[in-house]
């Protein structure tokens, strides 16, 4: 039986052994179809948001005048979703096709409520609490 650590480093270690070179390439792909799944949800929603930083380490901002209440009913609603998510999401290589369809069915469904949020300029007032 190993360690953690020691399990790890074995792997990282067999990597290269086993062919595996391929991985930068798979974490741009994830991280450019997350941001392309932002851009997505948020049009579809009315949503404006701007994407930006490198594929693998994705960030997104929301384009209004209370950004961060936006953003703290993202983070809210997600968490409710089962996702602990915010601005920012980093492809990893345990990260699975249908688990980003899953992510970014529920993005769809958060960015729907931000964009009535945003419309009804009341994201402070469906908090109940403060503003991260």
């Amino acid at each position: 039986m190993l360690d953690g650590h020691r399990g790890a480093v074995i792997a990282l270690r067999e990597l290269p052994r086993r062919g595996e070179t391929g991985l930068p390439a798979r974490l741009i792909g994830a991280g450019e179809r997350i941001q392309a799944g932002w851009k997505e949800c948020a049009g579809a929603a009315g949503l404006k948001i701007t994407v930006s930083a490198f594929a693998p380490s994705s960030e997104f901002s929301i384009d209004t005048d209370n950004p961060g209440a936006r953003m703290t009913l993202f983070t809210r609603e997600m968490l409710a979703r089962g996702y602990l998510a915010g601005s920012r999401a980093y492809a990893m290589l345990t990260h699975t096709e249908a688990m980003i369809d899953r992510y970014l069915d529920n993005v769809a469904e958060v960015f729907g409520l931000l964009a009535i949020a945003v419309q009804a300029g009341d994201a402070e007032e469906r908090l109940n609490g403060p503003v991260r």
